[in-house]
């Protein structure tokens, strides 16, 4: 449940860009024709319906959209606080949630979505089965037509074979304007679209602009309907069809879930229409036409390149093959033994450096001896039922100076013991496969060898880790940079604001851990492409990513007090949406001098 919620608000954060579009469109288009209008709200509905996208050159959702989805996710999915002991917000062990098994619990939010579902489904049905009742004495008069004597107002009630009802007391002009408008319906096949419109809200109750979309679909299916009706009338024709309008519409109430019905909505704004209707010059239809073919491409398709998979990770086919070999320049790393000014006022072997990009606030962390990073994991020997442990808990376990988030871990969306307690892929720790789920080929590989020099690779097996004699490493990805050169693929691509961990190696041994902070008012996100620029500047050679999102942290303890109080463990990227530290199954330390 928890997870198709989250797919749900991904989906609908999607699709309110292009909501909000079509009501600007609507706006501004209002010589277009009415049809024109509910071509771009189905439009919406195949969006929400098949939020597949295609490539093309154009792409009109922005790059925050995947910061926003991160952050509605973290509020609604994991919702755990707690409060450090030195000030810093970190979430206890506990979760917030209504239990619904032994070992696991869902979050209030996705279960009161739940019931909103069923509720609104309820009203639909509910609806139905009383016209149904109200009609079930209703006589055929020809065709699908039917005259009943407890209606008041005429409408299309039906989805395979729709019939329409009229009131028996409809007679004259007015009976033949309404038959005609009824029957345009179903040349439309409105009587399909406001259904699926309502099933769509029912999913999305909780989006407001979902709520503004439906109400506005229903009021354009009845001005495109009128406008088709009526676009060969006469003055005196449009006066008796407007005059047949509000003999329908009189003593109607609004009814959220019902038919397709003649007078049901917006009836002084379709009598305005009907009056002043004209037909559209050929500019006008241009116009639209290109409009409709704009928002096509725009809001269906994703700039070429960017597709990730599920996981944000890069898969094998967009990387391929990279090399596991590390250059030359990497077999030896004289400046590790040597005194050198950059480390003359580190005693401890590290140097953290604020990197502020246009949309994101970095620390770059610089570890002088290679030999000092190592994996580190959250219990011994890693458990589906054994929780992971947050990052502090971590580097007080392990006696360590420093930390990072390592690679991807088992998620499936709730706030059960069972999230962060074991990686996917492969894991390796002092020379030992701590974990191999067997699923290594769909991720990337980081990794320290017995020399030291930082492996990276699109994928690795335990066979290829015991020949390369990887001390340390797990699957991570996608790899930025190998052998000097950057990955341009993912360089290119459209990989959104976030936060994001990496890990690099320059070519005299030092070790760059980047944790770029994003969800707050001062700091947005960092896409691949910021994180390169970083470790192009700092001059890294090899080069991959860590898991991003609200995983992603950096804490070093504070041995010189130069961020607080000394010997305090500092947290450099606090999250304003979600404080806490999650838990996790794997961390790259920074052993103590």
């Amino acid at each position: 449940m928890v997870s198709a919620f989250a797919n749900i608000v991904g989906i609908s954060i999607g699709a309110n860009w292009l909501i909000l579009a079509v009501l600007l469109l609507r706006f501004l288009l209002k010589k277009a024709p009415r049809r024109v209008i509910c071509i771009l709200w189905a439009m919406v509905a195949v969006r929400v319906l098949l939020p597949v996208s295609l490539e093309s050159p154009v792409d009109f959702i922005p790059e925050t959209t995947s910061a926003i989805q991160e952050a509605v996710d973290t509020s609604l999915i994991h919702p755990e606080t707690a409060t450090f002991q030195t000030g810093i917000a970190i979430p206890q062990e506990g979760t917030s949630g209504a239990s619904i098994s032994a070992g696991q619990s869902v979050p209030v939010i996705p279960l009161v979505w739940f019931f909103g579902v069923l509720l609104m489904l309820s009203y639909l049905a509910l609806r139905y089965v009383k016209l149904h009742r109200l009609v079930r004495e209703a006589a055929w008069e020809k065709e699908n037509i039917w005259i009943c004597d407890a209606v008041t107002t005429p409408f299309i009630l039906g989805l395979v074979r729709p019939k329409i009802y009229l009131p028996s007391g409809l007679s004259g002009t007015s009976r033949e304007y309404v038959i005609a408008h009824e029957k345009c319906h179903l040349r439309c096949k409105d009587h399909w679209w406001k259904p699926i419109s309502y099933l769509i809200l029912s999913v999305f109750w909780f989006d407001p602009l979902m709520w503004i979309a439906y109400f506005m679909i229903c009021k354009d299916i009845e001005f495109a309907c009128d406008e088709s009706v009526i676009h060969r009338y006469s003055l005196s024709e449009k006066k008796a069809y407007s005059q047949a309008l509000l003999t329908c519409s009189a003593n109607r109430k609004l009814v959220l879930a019902c038919p397709i019905a003649f007078g049901e909505t917006a009836v002084v704004g379709r009598i305005r229409n009907v009056l002043n209707h004209k037909k559209p010059g050929f500019w006008i239809m241009l116009v639209s036409a290109l409009v409709l073919i704009l928002c096509t491409i725009g809001f269906f398709t994703i700039p070429v390149g960017a597709q990730t998979n599920d996981s944000g990770l890069a898969s094998s086919e967009q990387i391929e093959v990279i090399s596991t070999l590390p250059p030359a320049e990497l077999q030896d790393f004289p400046s590790v033994q040597e005194d050198s000014e950059e480390w003359e006022n580190f005693p401890d072997g590290i140097r953290i450096d604020t990197y502020t990009g246009e949309t994101f606030t970095a620390q770059v962390m610089i570890v002088r001896d290679p030999a000092k990073v190592y994996l580190a994991a959250s219990s011994d020997p890693l458990a589906m039922d054994t929780p992971g442990i947050r990052m502090d808990q971590a580097m007080e376990q392990e006696n360590a100076i420093a930390a990072v988030n390592a690679g991807p871990y088992f998620d499936d969306g709730t706030s059960s013991r069972a999230v962060g307690s074991v990686p996917l892929g492969l894991a390796l720790a002092e020379n030992d496969v701590i974990w191999n789920d067997e699923q290594s080929s769909q991720y990337g590989f980081v990794g320290f060898n017995k020399d030291n020099i930082l492996i990276v690779a699109s994928s690795m097996t335990e066979a290829e880790a015991m020949e390369l004699e990887i001390r340390d490493g797990c699957s991570s990805g996608p790899v930025l940079m190998v052998n000097g050169k950057v990955n341009w693929e993912i360089y290119e691509s459209n990989s959104g604001y976030m936060p994001r961990t990496v890990i690099g190696q320059r070519t005299d041994g030092a070790i760059l851990l980047i944790c770029a902070g994003g969800l707050n008012p001062d700091s947005l996100g960092a896409s691949y492409h910021h994180m390169i620029d970083i470790l192009k500047e700092y001059g890294a050679v090899n080069a991959c990513a860590l898991k991003g999102g609200l995983s992603s942290n950096m804490l070093y303890r504070d041995t010189e007090g130069r961020y607080g109080e000394k010997g305090t463990v500092q947290i450099f990227n606090q999250y304003s949406l979600a404080p806490s530290l999650r838990r996790l199954p794997l961390f790259w330390m920074v052993k103590s001098a």
